[in-house]
């Protein structure tokens, strides 16, 4: 057992070569007609080992054997035509094999099998390669891929088993039955105990028997993935994007990176939009921090066109008095309240928001007066 350990499978579930792929060699098998004595050929191809692993060889020996017998070749010249289905560096090593065997023995088919066998050794040096390929199933080697369908994993299992016969020693071949016990293995384990539990015994049971049950369990499975990836898709679907609702009252998703909501009590103030207020802080909130219903909100580009009282406003910049807002200062820009106007001909002192007036409201609703400060720009003399 020690000498097994330090060896790996020589075989592997998927295919190292492309059938279909590759240099092909013509066999020419000529037949002389006994009664007419005419001459006839039968041509048929043979894919060429390139060396590339043990599985294509074991291929190419397999086809040979195949298309030889379609072509009536007689055993005497099997270790011939088969030298020519290898490459250069192949063929050195396959004469160097029968130059060391009985020539007579090469004459005959059971002669060509035992060359064969010698000359696998080349590629396969595991003298258990046979017993090494087998507990291959037992550690998971050959297990069926998801997305392999089990007719298709039955048929892979068989040509396995058939080059897994082919190898040196180890253990006796693999018979129908050991085939059809490891095609069994190599399902999952939940499909396996759901097959025995329901009252099936695998020594009764054919690999047909077994494959149409493992089908089932296959489309079983299926579905339930596909429910389960409907259902994820569906989820992210539900999902809100940054700044949507996310359908529970009051709830608001908010950017990855700092964003802002876009609604809710700490969104940008809707009633007045170019300021830098939220609706938590305008003064037109009942429910906002800064709530005063006799304050005047001065932000966004005046009262009433660009200016307090339509155009671009009096006296300077896009507001009345000052900036974009109102005649006011920054104070009353976000939500201080508008002075009193004056009364009489006199003035009224500057308030603590560091506006002095010396103003009158004319008949055009417009203040004129002859002293400002504290706002943004001086009004028009």
């Amino acid at each position: 057992m020690g000498s097994i350990s330090k060896y790996e499978p020589c075989l592997t579930y998927k295919k190292e070569f492309t059938e279909n792929e590759g240099t092909f060699i013509k066999l020419v098998q000529e037949h002389v007609d006994p009664d007419t004595q005419r001459t006839s050929q039968e041509k048929t191809n043979v894919r060429q080992f390139e060396g590339e692993s043990v599985e294509e060889l074991l291929f190419t020996y397999k086809s040979f054997q195949t298309k030889c017998r379609d072509i009536s070749v007689p055993d005497a010249m099997l270790c011939h035509k088969f030298a020519t289905c290898l490459n250069s560096h192949s063929r050195e090593e396959w004469d160097e094999t029968i130059n060391n065997m009985d020539p007579v023995l090469l004459q005959t088919a059971n002669g060509f099998r035992r060359a064969f066998l010698r000359f696998v050794k080349t590629y396969a040096p595991d003298p258990h390669a046979r017993r090494t390929a087998t507990e291959g199933f037992t550690k998971g080697r050959f297990n069926k891929p998801k997305d392999q369908s089990i007719r298709a994993h039955m048929r892979r299992i068989k040509v396995l088993v058939g080059y897994i016969n082919l190898l040196p020693g180890g253990t006796d071949s693999l018979d129908k039955e050991a085939t059809r016990n490891l095609f069994f293995s190599t399902h999952p384990a939940e499909w396996q105990s759901l097959f025995l539990d329901s009252a099936r015994d695998i020594e009764d049971s054919t690999m047909e028997q077994i494959r149409e049950f493992m089908e089932r369990r296959k489309i079983a499975a299926d579905k339930k993935q596909n429910k389960n990836k409907d259902n994820n898709n569906k989820r992210k679907t539900d999902e809100p994007a940054e700044g949507k609702p996310t359908g529970k009252k009051g709830k608001f998703k908010k950017g990855k990176k700092g964003g802002k909501p876009t609604s809710g009590p700490d969104s940008q103030c809707k009633l007045h939009p170019h300021s830098k207020h939220t609706w938590r802080m305008c003064y037109k909130n009942p429910k906002g921090d800064n709530y005063n219903p006799d304050s005047y909100q001065g932000g966004g580009r005046g009262n009433g066109g660009r200016g307090f009282g339509g155009g671009r406003g009096n006296g300077g910049g896009r507001g009345n008095g000052g900036g974009r807002g109102s005649y006011h200062n920054e104070q009353y820009w976000n939500h201080g309240a508008l002075p009193p106007p004056p009364t009489g001909n006199g003035s009224v002192p500057a308030p603590a928001t560091q506006v002095s007036w010396d103003q009158h409201l004319n008949s055009n609703n417009s203040y004129q007066g002859s002293s400002y400060s504290g706002g943004r720009h001086p009004p028009n003399s």
